[in-house]
């Protein structure tokens, strides 16, 4: 499957989808991580972007597949 940049598509509100977030190994986190896009997609002064539950920066992401 390829990842879908967020400039490109969104998914749906409250879609449960595997997200990217290329600078989160500087903030020791996980650069990889599900999580639940909540709506409209803002980006402050940073670059930082919002609209996926509590995590900021989630440039790309992908729609999880049903086993």
């Amino acid at each position: 499957m390829e990842w879908i940049e967020i400039g490109k598509q969104l998914p749906e509100i409250n879609q449960i989808v595997l997200g990217y977030r290329p600078f989160a190994k500087e903030r020791g986190d996980e650069e990889f991580t599900v999580l639940k896009y909540e709506g409209v997609v803002s980006v402050d002064h940073r670059g930082n972007t919002y609209g996926f539950e509590r995590l900021h920066f989630v440039s790309h992401w992908q729609p999880l597949v049903k086993p």
